[in-house]
């Protein structure tokens, strides 16, 4: 492309103004150049620019042509320079770096910094990039004679507080690297923005532990309130909370607190490979994004993971912070960098505001010592109690308020319903929904109530269905409603796959396994305050579903190695104690509310169920017992039923009527029936002749 004036990159750094200015010289020297008289065409153009300073007289315009023809009809001679900001030239950045550094060296106050740098100035130092006062002096007053002495007093011209502050100000990244260090300096740095449009659900899973703003009781625990604390996975297409559990601070016995562990970590992990799935490798795998602190695994965790997924799983890490810019200055406890996973860390308020209600809070700010003020005396209360605790009677134990912060066990509770609301609210702004396509299209025949989505036209009846179809296009009766966190998720799990509970034995190790013995009711039961965070009794049925599907119950008073991911209880890992050889899986044995029903019935079913299970093997032993037991008692309600006769009321009493004589009965058979009646007569303490008629003597009867 040919170069011209108005494409020219110099011309483009003018003012606009000056701009508009030079372009009108340049047409009037073109017009004046191509004219035969060149002073009547000055005389021309100055009437055609009345009021314009410079176009007044025309022997201004012949002089500014002759210059023109003289630089080479260059541009730059029609410049007004003195409307032209000056550009900062070397010796300005020095002077610029020069008291930037000194205002960096006096972290609270620029203007002491100012101070210093005219101190050690009229000290005769030589700062760099400026030199000794001697330099500056002359460069300022380069027709002045040198003095002996720098003056005590002498600020040089441009030097001055304001006016370097307002050339030279420290940017808001330069001030916070000063001030605090590099760490806080990065927040202004230009982000890396990212988006969600075009990404699978489950290509990408963020980790991260977070604190609760408020404590709790945990009575029998911990004798003073305390945080509870989660670990959370964020799906970073839907930002459906995958997995999540949460456990309060443990006090030690020496009252120091215990976090967060990397057991509870590694049982996050395993709840997501087992139970919510990860993208085939061949359909992208997933990404789990880690950090350098509590949410964190070994480079050996990882590769294992990654080997049992089959390459599908890989791992990224948020970068630590703590680097300092300035070679020499020590470095800062290092930080996780917020802004490698920072959905999931924006994503932390929605927990904080949804359960902001709740009694306890601590603040937002509380790391900084400013809490809520009664907070203080809220644990003062709460503590007295939680240290009584093993004094109150135990009947009354559950009816003890600790100053309204809430006993963990209901916080948890709460916390489940509160997420609930967060993974299917629609009233979000989200981004990268509308070009997902992650709207549902609801209709309505008055545009007020009972909005349905547009699939359910397909079930209303024929005639009903093209009033229905002319509601998606009447304005006012049809709508896009943005999809839930879950509806996304849900759309998209279906494409995931898991691996099974066995698998993660290898990655879990020591942690999340207990040893544990089967009990006489068939149970097995232990406690881990630890993983749970209460002294909850955590109860797995001791019938072992075997790899082949096969069931088998384990024996009584034999101990198993048992591995529990307390994010899903429901089923845990049955492995031998010593070899660590997988045996199968139990499912978790609930506890019912009695005043739900449906729990109970559910309940009472299930132990039906067992109980069933457990009677299969005893009849199958003693079957052939049972069934001579059943022909004898067959045997006998034959005889019996000809001598007596059943009351309404269900008691056997002598018949009445005279038995007929069985056919072919001799003595011996006389006899036979005469014991069994006397026998029968003694079992209900009745006399043959006390019974309405007396015994004949016959072998008929009575």
């Amino acid at each position: 492309m040919k170069m011209t004036l108005v494409n020219t990159p110099d011309f483009a750094m003018l003012p606009v103004e000056e701009r508009k200015s030079v372009l009108d010289w340049q047409e009037a020297m073109e017009a004046v150049d191509r004219a035969d008289s060149k002073f009547a065409e000055c005389r021309r153009q100055a009437i055609l620019h009345p009021g314009v300073k410079g176009w007044k007289s025309p022997r201004a315009i012949q002089k500014k042509y002759y210059a023109w023809i003289n630089a080479g009809k260059s541009w730059t001679v029609l410049v007004n320079w003195a409307k032209v900001p000056r550009m900062a030239g070397p010796r300005d950045d020095a002077l610029g770096n020069a008291y930037k550094a000194y205002a960096e060296r006096n972290q609270r106050s620029g203007r002491q910094g100012h101070a210093a740098l005219l101190r050690d100035l009229r000290s005769g130092k030589h700062i760099e990039g400026v030199g000794t006062w001697e330099d500056v002096w002359r460069a300022k007053y380069p027709r002045s004679p040198l003095p002996m002495r720098c003056p005590a007093d002498w600020i040089p011209p441009g030097w001055h507080y304001e006016n370097l502050q307002r050339k030279y100000p420290l940017s808001s990244y330069e001030r916070a690297n000063a001030t605090r260090g590099a760490v806080a300096a990065r927040q202004f740095a230009p982000p890396v923005y990212s988006t969600r449009v075009g990404m699978p659900v489950g290509a990408e899973y963020q980790f991260d532990d977070m604190w609760d703003d408020l404590v709790v009781s945990v009575p029998g625990v911990n004798s003073k309130l305390v945080r509870p604390l989660q670990f959370r996975c964020i799906d970073r297409a839907s930002t459906h909370l995958v997995s999540w559990g949460v456990k309060p601070q443990i006090l030690r016995d020496d009252q120091s607190r215990e976090g967060l562990g990397k057991a509870l970590f590694k049982a996050t992990v395993a709840d997501v490979l087992c139970n919510q799935g990860f993208r085939p490798k061949d359909a992208g795998g997933t990404v789990f994004v880690i950090e350098h602190g509590t949410a964190s695994l070994s480079e050996d965790e990882c590769a294992l993971v990654t080997r049992l997924t089959d390459g599908a799983v890989t791992f990224r890490r948020s970068d630590v912070l703590g680097k300092q810019v300035n070679d020499g200055v020590f470095p800062g406890q290092g930080h996780g960098n917020f802004k490698g996973k920072a959905l999931l860390e924006s994503l932390h308020r929605l927990p904080h505001f949804a359960a902001a209600a709740l009694p306890g809070q601590v603040g937002s700010v509380s790391q900084h010592g400013m809490g809520v003020e009664s907070l203080y005396g809220l644990e003062k209360y709460a503590n007295r109690l939680l240290a009584a605790y093993e004094r109150i009677p135990a009947a009354i134990r559950n009816q003890v308020s600790y100053g309204g912060a809430l006993p963990f066990a209901c916080y948890r509770v709460l916390m489940a319903e509160l997420y609930e609301l967060i993974d299917t609210r629609s009233d979000h702004k989200m981004e990268g929904w509308d070009e997902n396509g992650w709207i549902k299209e609801l209709w309505s025949f008055d545009g007020v109530t009972d909005w349905r989505p547009a699939e359910a036209i397909a079930t209303l009846h024929p005639s009903a269905r093209p009033a229905a179809q002319e509601m998606l296009r009447t304005p006012g009766h049809h709508k896009g409603v943005r999809l839930s966190p879950r509806e996304v998720w849900e759309a998209g799990a279906g494409a995931l796959v898991r691996l099974p509970h066995c698998a993660v034995v290898d990655f879990l190790g020591d942690d999340c396994y207990h040893v544990v013995t089967v009990g006489r009711r068939g149970l097995i039961e232990f406690r881990d305050r630890d993983i749970f965070g209460t002294s909850q009794t955590m109860r797995y049925l001791a019938m072992l579903i075997q790899p082949d599907g096969s069931g088998v119950w384990l024996r009584e008073g034999a101990e198993y190695g048992l591995y529990t991911l307390p994010h899903n209880p429901a089923q845990s890992v049955v492995v031998d104690p010593v070899r660590r050889n997988v045996l199968g899986m139990v499912s978790q044995w609930t506890s019912v509310q009695p005043m739900n029903e449906k729990q109970v019935e559910a309940a009472i079913a299930s132990q039906n169920t067992v109980r069933a299970m457990l009677n299969d093997p005893i009849r199958e032993r003693h079957a052939e017992a049972a069934q001579i037991a059943l022909s004898e008692r067959q045997n006998n309600k034959i005889i019996l039923e000809g001598v007596f006769e059943e009351r309404k009321d269900g008691v056997l009493v002598p018949s009445k009527e005279k038995a007929k004589p069985l056919p072919g009965a001799g003595e011996a058979e006389r006899q036979r029936r005469q014991s069994i009646r006397a026998a029968t007569a003694a079992l209900f303490k009745t006399e043959p002749e006390k019974q309405g008629e007396e015994y004949d003597g016959s072998e008929t009867g009575w």
